[in-house]
């Protein structure tokens, strides 16, 4: 690589200064989505590529990179090209996440690698640090889920340091909380349980004819509605012990 070129101009003249390397301020990464048919992470004869695929590069806390530019789809030979990934000298998250598959294995090479490195396992995120003006090759050796399985559930255990929702079931992931790592996960199947509270008991309710307004101690606030039991009907009466308008 060079940072600048020297040429000589004479008369206003343009300079054709010739083929130079210019500095590539991104990193390409490229590679191919496939049936791995023996499970073996790395790309055999006769294993074909897995068309429509879609991978996406993110932030460590999972957010997309510029607002999804940096994504790709497999084409019709399975193969998928991310030419500009950047943030430069900082770790980014690859995903290839496909419920219809699960990832038998990825086998990566660095532009500046001799060989590829093959890891076996499930995982859909994988951590790269991009360098400026090299690139390389990530290819996932995947497989369609066996009848009567799935992917099971994928998420994200973060420190809420700052909780802005007051609600839990709104609480999003912010890019400044940090994740917290080697966490037990359970999940437990529903067990049936016997209620060990009586079953409320029914009251009657008053006519609508005869339902009392709602009425305020001072101007805004409203007292609550209490709930009683009434006797309607001929010759009825209060039982004792319970109110009635």
């Amino acid at each position: 690589m060079i940072y600048r070129a020297n040429g000589d101009v004479a008369g206003g003249a343009l300079t054709d200064l010739g083929t130079e390397i210019v500095v590539g301020w991104v990193t390409h990464i490229e590679g191919i989505i496939f049936v791995d048919a023996n499970g073996n992470g790395k790309r055999d004869p006769g294993e074909a590529g897995v068309a429509g695929f879609a991978l996406t590069v993110r932030e460590r806390d999972n957010t997309t990179m510029d607002q999804g530019t940096n994504t790709a789809t497999t084409d019709d030979s399975g193969n998928y090209d991310i030419r500009e990934t950047y943030p430069m000298g900082k770790w980014l998250v690859l995903e290839a996440f496909n419920t219809r598959y699960q990832t038998t294995g990825v086998t990566y090479r660095a532009a500046n690698e001799p060989t590829a490195t093959t890891k076996l396992g499930s995982l859909v995120d994988l951590s790269f640090l991009p360098i400026i003006g090299l690139g390389g090759q990530i290819d996932w050796g995947v497989q369609p889920y066996a009848a009567g399985t799935n992917g099971g559930i994928v998420g994200t255990v973060t420190y809420d340091t700052t909780p802005n929702e007051l609600d839990a079931a709104d609480a999003g992931t912010e890019g400044y909380q940090p994740r917290h790592p080697t966490l037990p996960v359970h999940l437990y199947p529903p067990t049936p349980s016997t209620p060990t509270t009586p079953p409320p008991t029914a009251h009657h309710t008053r006519p609508a004819s005869q339902t009392a307004p709602r009425h305020s101690r001072s101007p805004g606030v409203f007292s609550p509605m209490v709930s009683v039991s009434i006797a309607t009907g001929p010759g009825a009466s209060t039982p004792a012990g319970r109110s009635s308008w």
